[in-house]
């Protein structure tokens, strides 16, 4: 049998989570529900599936398939699982679906392999119905819950798992697995202090030409919230309107961070005049939330240049 160090070779930044499971599993003591708590895009769900496929090596070609999507004993379930329309959450039906699916068996290997991401999206009837699952595992399933927001799932399914912490990737290992997956990258460290660790929000940052200029963008219009007039603000929103959802959303993440770097970062100084940064970056997660909920984005973004100049 196959160790664990062979499937996870492509993984960077948690050796530590990954010699834990290599020595429970040395010690035939692999958990039966693991958590997998941490920031979004540092590798959550990456480990899980090479775990998955490690769980799954006694068939045909399981990293392959378990990464594809399409090893029949490898159960992804997220909001679209078992719903013919995806939702915001994990509902009880689709956890019903789940057991369903536990009690028929695996079918070509030993094991089922489940993950649930992101599982802090479950109904509260959801996790109570996975729960007694928890509770009582059946021989030979596994259980990977994802989350980057712990608390968010009941107590009680958090006592039931093994709980392993994922910290944001160090730069070293952002850099490289940039490089590995964009060749010929050479990631601007700028731009890379931006991702808080994440080499998924990374990915995103460097395949977008847009979010390129999104750190100087977002200084710019940093100094307008300060000081600005009302015509230059509801004239860069409308500049920034123009963008498509998803880059909207990235540069408001950007901009969330530059609000935070210039009160708390490196060179940190007082701001031109007082302000309120906890009020700041809860304004901009609501505006996030509305540009992700397809509210008008001109609307939104006046909404939240005007908030930022008054507060």
């Amino acid at each position: 049998m196959n160790s664990i160090p062979t499937y996870t070779r492509h993984i960077l930044g948690h050796e530590t989570v990954i010699d834990g499971f290599a020595q429970a599993a040395a010690h035939d003591r692999f958990p039966h529900a693991s958590l997998f708590a941490g920031p979004d895009g540092v590798g959550k769900r990456t480990l899980a599936v090479a775990l998955a496929s490690y769980l799954l090596q006694d068939t045909a070609h399981s990293f392959d398939r378990v990464r594809d999507g399409i090893h029949p004993d490898y159960l992804f379930v997220d909001t679209a699982w078992g719903v013919d329309n995806a939702t915001a959450t994990i509902k009880i039906e689709a956890i019903r679906q789940l057991e369903e699916r536990i009690v028929v068996g695996s079918f070509e290997s030993a094991r089922l392999a489940v993950v649930i991401d992101p599982a802090d999206a479950m109904t509260d009837s959801a996790a109570n119905a996975l729960l007694k699952t928890l509770e009582e595992p059946p021989a030979g399933v596994y259980f990977f819950l994802i989350t980057s927001s712990p608390y968010k799932l009941p107590a009680t399914i958090r006592s039931r798992c093994q709980i392993f912490h994922f910290a944001p990737l160090p730069e070293a290992s952002l850099f490289e697995l940039l490089r590995l997956k964009m060749p010929g990258l050479e990631p601007d460290p700028d731009l890379a202090a931006l991702c808080d660790g994440s080499v998924g929000r990374a990915l995103s940052f460097f395949a977008s030409e847009s979010v390129a200029r999104f750190p100087a963008l977002a200084s710019e219009i940093l100094g307008l919230a300060f000081s600005g007039s009302l015509p230059d603000l509801f004239g860069a929103a409308e500049t920034l309107a123009q963008l498509e959802r998803d880059q909207v959303d990235a540069f408001l993440l950007v901009f969330s961070m530059k609000i935070r770097d210039r009160f708390l970062g490196r060179g940190a100084s007082e701001p031109p005049r007082p302000a309120d940064l906890v009020a700041w970056q809860q304004a901009v997660e609501s505006a996030r939330a509305d540009v992700l909920a397809n509210v008008n984005r001109r609307v939104v973004l006046e909404n939240l240049l005007w908030k930022l100049r008054r507060t």
